[in-house]
C-alpha cells in the first residue's frame, strides 16, 4: 500500500512542479484531502457497491473547477482503477513531499489546554530557529497530559508534560 501511495504522490509532485504553480497545487491537495477525510465523501467513494460512474460524478461535482485539472485527473484515475482507498494516503504523501521540498515541517503540539495566539507564535518562532525550517503548528487538546505539552515534529519528540514529570518522579522514587 505504501509503495502505491508513494507512486501516486511522486506523480502528483511531478505534475505540481510542471504546472508552474506548486504552492497552489499544494493548497488544493490539502483541501481535497481534508474534504475527503472529514466527510461522508470518503465513505461514498470507497464503498464497493456504489458504481464507479456515480463516484466519478461525485468527484466532478465536488472538485471540478475548484482544483487543478491534474488533481481531478488523479482522483478520477484512482476511482476508475478501483484504488479509491489510496487517495487520502497518496495525497498525504504528496503533501509531505511538498513540505520537504519547500523546507516546511508541521509540529503536532498536544497540550492540556488550547494554546494562546502569542504562545503559538512564540513556540513557532522558537522551533523555526532551532531546526532552520518553516514550521506550521497543529494543536490537539488531550486532558490526560495534565499540563504542559508534547511536540511531534520531523522525527523529533519533545515531552514537557506534567504527566511525564510525574512518571519520572514515580520511577525515581521506586
Amino acid at each position: 500500500m505504501a509503495r502505491l501511495s508513494a507512486r501516486y504522490a511522486s506523480a502528483l509532485f511531478d505534475l505540481a512542479i510542471e504546472s508552474g504553480k506548486p504552492d497552489e497545487f499544494f493548497e488544493q491537495a490539502v483541501f481535497v484531502r481534508d474534504t475527503l477525510r472529514g466527510t461522508d465523501y470518503r465513505h461514498i467513494i470507497t464503498h464497493p457497491q456504489i458504481p464507479t460512474a456515480k463516484k466519478l460524478l461525485l468527484i466532478d461535482e465536488a472538485f471540478a473547477g475548484k482544483v487543478h485539472a491534474g488533481l481531478c485527473g488523479f482522483l478520477r484515475l484512482a476511482v476508475s482503477k478501483n484504488r479509491e482507498s489510496f487517495i487520502i494516503s497518496g495525497l498525504s504523501s504528496f503533501i509531505r513531499m511538498m513540505d520537504e521540498h519547500n523546507g516546511r515541517v508541521t509540529a503536532n503540539v498536544v497540550c492540556a489546554a488550547e494554546l494562546g495566539e502569542k504562545q503559538a507564535a512564540d513556540l513557532k518562532a522558537l522551533l523555526e530557529r532551532k531546526i532552520g525550517k518553516k514550521v506550521a503548528i497543529a494543536t490537539k487538546i488531550d486532558k490526560s497530559v495534565i499540563g504542559g505539552f508534547y511536540i511531534l515534529m520531523d522525527g523529533y519528540f519533545i515531552d514537557a508534560t506534567i504527566r511525564k514529570q510525574l512518571h519520572d518522579m514515580k520511577v525515581s522514587l521506586l
